[in-house]
């Protein structure tokens, strides 16, 4: 895994190995993150979070000892082009995750500008993905005369340090 973090039963950050997340801190309260929160109730959870242009899909569990929960472990690691290989892979279709109207991951990696700029003329129906957070509404598009038909979904990333939503497109 790329992240490794161990944190407190108040949310603090007690250590961290092999993140690549720069915004990452030993000072660092991640309580506000809804998979860390999640696991200082005592539950098990995944999502997203997004830093620094990157995003990781993460998974997080309680700490546990003589029924109290004493802190929690996220592990996780980046989505990035070779993640999304692997998922077109099992799921027999095509990915693109875009952060900021830029792909940080797909498997279809020669066509990349392509693809951005046929999300770039669907603007309007991704931002009203992301505003109603469902998927939208079929998207017809060509990339170097094959014809795709695509859904974006939006995946919610985690609250970054900043504490805003972190809006991300999955299609």
């Amino acid at each position: 895994s790329s992240i490794f973090v161990a944190i407190g039963p108040v949310g603090q950050v007690l250590a961290y190995l092999g993140t690549q997340m720069a915004s990452m801190t030993s000072s660092m309260n991640l309580k506000q993150r809804p998979e860390v929160a999640g696991a200082l109730s005592g539950l098990d959870n995944g999502g997203f979070w997004e830093e620094g242009g990157k995003l990781y899909r993460v998974a997080a569990s309680p700490t546990i000892a003589n029924d109290q929960v004493l802190g929690a472990i996220v592990l996780g690691y980046e989505v990035n082009d070779s993640a999304a290989i692997s998922m077109a892979k099992v799921t027999a279709s095509n990915i693109a995750f875009i952060i900021n109207k830029k792909i940080v991951a797909t498997n279809l990696t020669n066509d990349r500008e392509e693809l951005l700029s046929a999300f770039r003329t669907n603007n309007t129906m991704l931002d009203q993905a992301m505003i109603r957070k469902s998927e939208s509404d079929p998207l017809a598009f060509s990339i170097k005369g094959e014809r795709y038909l695509g859904v974006a979904s939006p995946v919610i990333a985690s609250p970054g340090t900043d504490g805003q939503d972190k809006k991300v497109i999955a299609t």
